[in-house]
């Protein structure tokens, strides 16, 4: 019997008993689960998460290959026939009475998960006839017991490589694991499996409300001077409302600003920053700045959205900005026209808001 790693759950003999059961059960009907109707997919853009999906580093070898086996027979390591790379994964089916496949491992996930992505490419010699099909089976593990199970389904005749591959809604949820399996049923042949994929895609940040007092720049007394300061209430130039505020550059390569603080409530993990602007200048730069002050003294300065030279109209820019974990005291966004030679911008309509999960 080859030696196998105690520190990874493939190789673990333990794990393989409990594989084994879980098998049986599933077969039996005895697993409680979630079938969560998936959506099919051609493709998927999301991070591969599979440890060798192209089977390049494939070996023969159990006790070294990401792959398991669990079925009537061994896999094959095949440098002839692959779809991408240099080799693809061989199923012998002998035994239509049998299932053939093999099975990896998807890691926990860092935070909730909105969907998971699965999918592989297929061949298989002779082609797949009526009651014959190969799946791609995902068990999706999540933290707290439960499980969620989908599956795509390659069926009819083809002797070309084909992708199958489906798209599971979470709403949220984290992943403790998730165990992807690639099954020859009801088949007698050859079956080819190469570039699996396994995805997670995160659930969207979650938007609070707009801290910004003055958003829409319409009482410009919620805003203090920064740098030479310089600021004034436009009420004949604004991009919505009734005026905007705008900067004036009085001296070449000053830094002209205005600053709001706005105190949050609340963790977060990033900030939206944005506004609309439009400016007419030489050089310099137009950018809506965040400094994160946190309780315990420390400062995350710098966090900008800039904006290009703009004389044709209102520009929206907007950037997720990403913060330290910590709890927040303060956070100071600042307009700012900087190094300019000469010119002049306008802000309006301008958003600060908490990104949390």
């Amino acid at each position: 019997m080859n030696k196998r790693s105690s520190k990874s759950w493939k190789h673990s003999a333990a794990r393989a008993s409990w594989l084994a059961c879980l098998t049986l059960c599933f077969w039996a009907g005895m697993v409680s689960a979630d079938a969560v109707q998936g959506e099919a997919i051609t493709e998927s853009k999301l991070k591969n998460l599979l440890p060798d999906p192209g089977m390049e580093r494939l070996t023969g070898d159990i006790a070294k290959d990401a792959w398991s086996y669990y079925s009537a027979d061994h896999y094959v390591v095949d440098k002839e026939t692959v779809h991408g790379g240099k080799q693809s994964l061989r199923l012998n089916a002998t035994d239509k009475t049998k299932g053939y496949g093999v099975y990896s491992g998807g890691p926990a996930s860092e935070g909730p998960i909105d969907v998971v992505e699965f999918g592989a490419w297929i061949k298989t010699n002779p082609p797949l006839g009526e009651g014959n099909w190969v799946r791609v089976y995902a068990q999706i593990y999540l933290k707290g017991g439960a499980l969620v199970e989908n599956t795509a389904v390659l069926k009819g005749a083809s002797a070309d490589w084909r992708f199958i591959g489906a798209r599971v809604p979470l709403g949220g949820k984290v992943i403790d694991r998730v165990l992807l399996y690639l099954i020859a049923e009801n088949y007698a042949g050859t079956v080819w499996i190469d570039d699996v994929c396994l995805g997670y895609g995160e659930a969207p940040l979650k938007k609070g409300a707009n801290l910004i007092p003055d958003a829409g720049c319409e009482d410009v007394s919620k805003w203090r001077p920064y740098g030479e300061g310089g600021f004034i209430r436009d009420d004949a130039v604004m991009h919505s409302g009734k005026s905007s505020m705008t900067l004036k550059a009085g001296e070449p390569l000053r830094l002209y600003g205005a600053r709001c603080v706005v105190k949050p409530e609340g963790p977060a993990v990033a900030l939206l920053v944005g506004g609309w602007c439009r400016s007419s200048r030489t050089g310099g730069r137009v950018s809506l700045t965040a400094d994160v002050h946190y309780k315990d003294g420390s400062v995350l300065p710098g966090l900008a959205v800039l904006f290009p030279a703009n004389e044709a109209g209102w520009l929206n820019q907007e950037k997720e900005l990403l913060i330290n974990p910590g709890e927040i005291d303060y956070i100071a966004l600042s307009a700012e026209l900087l190094y300019a030679e000469t010119g002049q911008v306008w802000f309006d309509d301008v958003y600060l808001q908490l990104l949390t999960r």
